[in-house]
């Protein structure tokens, strides 16, 4: 998923849940091999929050609002917001 159409989302109504890290200490792969050799990938600071807005243009946003569960309401830029979504290949839950 990409940052325009999570943002249309929002503007449709739609929080959206991001997982991605939260940014507290810098992020490595922490991945094991379960009992049947498959890959469980993890990385260290795994997080989820709740987009809720942003502040600017829809198109162009100054920062990007979440609500965390632990810190709650924070702003990210742009640029941010996507270096802490990477982790997780940009996954996302729409919340309807």
């Amino acid at each position: 998923w990409d940052l325009a159409g999570l943002l249309d989302t929002v503007a449709a109504g739609d929080p959206v849940m991001v997982w991605w890290v939260n940014g507290v200490w810098p992020a490595k792969d922490t991945s094991w091999n379960n009992a049947q050799g498959e890959k469980v990938y993890t990385v260290n600071g795994m997080h989820v929050e709740v987009v809720t807005g942003w502040v600017g243009n829809q198109h162009n946003p100054e920062y990007i609002l979440t609500n965390d569960p632990w810190r709650g309401y924070r702003r990210y830029t742009p640029q941010s917001f996507l270096n802490l979504w990477k982790w997780f290949d940009h996954a996302a839950v729409i919340v309807h």
